[in-house]
């Protein structure tokens, strides 16, 4: 139950027990009206097990349990593994490179403190309730080395002040959210191939996740420019397969905090703003960033040296859960049943419904079955695993991963774009001066150059995007067709 991420509670496993004793047959001293064991009971089989204990779990989403499956980690393996042997001689640790984005905010989570016995409640100052969250994209290689982060910061334009305290070499943007967007993925793309001094005749292969900010067709052209092959991870799947994730972010969240925490104390009454967060951010990266953390970030994931036995059976229990039987598989079943007649037993298996047993089978209680069933079936038949019994249904299609610098993913990205333009080239909508004069508590400006329409006047043109009005001359307009810049940035 804990492998397949539906740990039991502590209630949870003394209920199991009581039920266990009574279908057992056993005497037990257990607690008849609430039908569980006692706490003292718990506790001393923890001690007799030795390898159990209680644990805190951590929230894990039921998109990162389906997602990391045994079928897609074999096919990023196998993406993965033929770019290097197509590389050959080429291929060396300091080449493979992994890339993520990492939220830091303003209000840390305080670190534990000596306080005393008995108060209920033990509190630490923070900067506000609720803060702001700058992204740092940071990256490393298979040998230790770090490229210098982009900062992007939740603003309308970028100021060089915000980057006061930055780790050296390092690089800002703005955004309204704070989030990566594709034209600050560029804008790395570019200073990461700038620093490493990425050439086709000295490729480098770049680790990363599949957010749409990455896929765009200007980062893909760049990229093979550059001799860059992205290769993205698996949806879902970077909490066990990412090496950034495994043995980085959490040291650098850690350290932050703790860094955080030190500036509240020695700046009593003031609150840490967005221009001191990449100060705190340098204090917590220049001592997580260290040689082992990508060497072993690296091998935790089998990325290098490769080795995909990393992910044992157990690893993939999540995933069982909601697996789905081969559609071939349950057409053969079908027939047999048919031809069997109807036989009135459920499809789901005896493991996940106790009321349901499979046909030749019986459930009865323990003084008739006697000692043919063993502790283990009855423990499995109490708490059975939990199973999937509808199809899901499916919204959209099931991503994967992929080579984005290869040459078919390339051409999908160009005909994405040209079907969208097409669509959009017979809607071009032209705004005449009679138009306007008719509805004179409208004035349009140009999203360009500011001017309003009552007072330039000319030819315009609207956005098939976000639909607002542009002087011709102003836009980028080709055969009739106009999609603005800020639209072009989020197709």
């Amino acid at each position: 139950m804990e492998r397949a991420l539906f740990g039991l509670s502590t209630v949870d496993v003394r209920r199991l027990a009581y039920d266990l004793a009574e279908r057992l047959g056993l005497n037990h001293c257990f607690n008849s009206e609430r039908k569980m064991a006692g706490k003292d009971w718990f506790y001393n089989f923890l001690r007799r097990q030795g390898t159990l204990s209680v644990r805190t779990p951590q929230a894990t989403s039921i998109s990162r349990m389906v997602g990391f499956n045994r079928p897609k980690v074999d096919l990023f393996f196998s993406i993965y593994e033929d770019e290097l042997h197509r590389l050959g001689k080429n291929v060396d640790p300091t080449r493979l490179w992994n890339m993520d984005e990492v939220g830091v905010q303003n209000v840390q989570k305080p670190n534990k403190i000596v306080a005393s016995k008995g108060k209920r409640q033990v509190a630490r100052v923070t900067s506000a309730e609720r803060g702001f969250t700058v992204t740092a994209a940071c990256s490393m290689n298979a040998a230790g080395q770090f490229v210098p982060p982009l900062f992007i910061f939740p603003s309308r334009r970028m100021n060089e002040r915000l980057l006061y305290g930055a780790p050296a070499g390092s690089i800002g943007g703005a955004t309204d959210s704070g989030w990566m967007d594709s034209t600050l993925f560029l804008q790395w793309l570019r200073h990461f191939c700038d620093t490493l001094g990425c050439t086709p005749q000295r490729p480098h292969i770049l680790l990363l996740d599949g957010h749409h900010s990455h896929k765009t067709l200007e980062a893909v052209l760049l990229a093979k420019e550059r001799g860059v092959i992205m290769i993205t991870i698996p949806p879902h799947c970077s909490h066990k397969m990412q090496p950034l994730d495994r043995t980085f972010f959490k040291s650098l969240k850690s350290k932050y905090n703790t860094a955080a925490d030190n500036w509240m104390t020695s700046h009593p009454g003031q609150r840490i703003d967005i221009y001191a967060v990449c100060g705190l951010f340098d204090k917590a990266y220049s001592t997580s960033a260290c040689v082992g953390k990508g060497q072993k970030g690296f091998k935790a994931c089998g990325m290098w040296p490769v080795d995909k036995t990393v992910y044992k059976d157990e690893d993939f229990e999540g995933a069982e859960v909601t697996e789905e039987p081969d559609p071939t598989l349950e057409d053969s079943r079908e027939i047999e049943e048919e031809s069997a007649g109807p036989s009135g037993s459920s499809v789901v298996p005896s493991t996940s419904a106790l009321s349901q047993p499979q046909p030749g089978t019986s459930l009865q209680r323990p003084a008739e079955h006697g000692p043919s069933q063993s502790p283990s079936s009855i423990l499995e038949e109490l708490s059975p695993r939990p199973k999937i019994k509808n199809k899901r249904p499916r919204k959209r299609a099931c991503e994967s991963s992929a080579v984005l610098t290869s040459s078919p993913y390339k051409k999908m990205l160009e005909d994405k774009i040209a079907a969208r333009n097409k669509g959009t080239q017979k809607k071009v909508k032209r705004k005449s001066a009679a138009e306007v004069k008719s509805k004179k508590k409208e004035d349009t400006e140009c999203i360009y150059c500011g001017e309003l329409f009552s007072i330039s006047g000319g030819d315009w043109i609207r956005c098939e995007g976000c639909q607002k009005w542009a002087h011709v001359d102003c836009s980028n307009e080709i055969r009739g067709e106009f999609i603005c810049e800020i639209c072009m940035d989020e197709l």
